[in-house]
């Protein structure tokens, strides 16, 4: 069974975990591959 919940802060670095190898594929979502996880 999947729960689902609202993002929480905390959850950031598993999140960046998944989208990370996406982003840098460059196959899928307009970002640079060069993406970084920090939101500054």
């Amino acid at each position: 069974m999947t729960i689902l919940r609202l993002f929480h802060p905390d959850d950031s670095p598993s999140v960046w975990q998944i989208l990370e190898p996406v982003f840098r594929a460059g196959e899928t979502y307009p970002y640079s591959p060069n993406i970084t996880q920090s939101l500054e």
